[in-house]
């Protein structure tokens, strides 16, 4: 790394630390080039940071009759899943991460259950 790199790591470092010890409110931005894509498969790994990368599988297109699509299935020796986010995190950070997934999940599976609750009583 080059002095001025090194020099303006250390700076945007001691901008961070700054704003954290004023606690300046963080304003959160998504641009519109950012891509929403879905994820069929996760890899997790660590070291001294977490490194989750999310797969999106590519299942070829097979078309034909049922029994075609079969056995041109059967003749796959696999299924491509492509890379579509890596995410690096530190270690506090990840603490963080799991417990805010946990609390949505909980939530969704709270109103997973009403919804289903009342859904039985409009159908009694």
């Amino acid at each position: 790394m080059s002095k001025t790199n090194s020099n303006k790591k250390a700076k945007d470092n001691g901008i961070e630390q700054a704003a954290m010890m004023v606690k300046l409110p963080i304003k959160r931005r998504i641009p519109e080039y950012v891509l929403k894509l879905s994820a069929d498969d996760l890899v997790a790994q660590h070291d001294r940071d977490f490194i989750l990368s999310f797969f999106q599988y590519d299942i070829p297109i097979i078309i034909g009759t049922p029994q075609e699509r079969e056995a041109a299935l059967k003749q796959l020796d696999h299924i491509e899943a492509i890379c579509v986010a890596r995410l690096v995190i530190s270690p506090p950070k990840m603490k963080r991460f799991i417990e805010v997934l946990q609390e949505h999940y909980r939530k969704y599976l709270e109103g997973k259950s009403s919804r289903k609750a009342a859904k039985e009583t409009i159908e009694k």
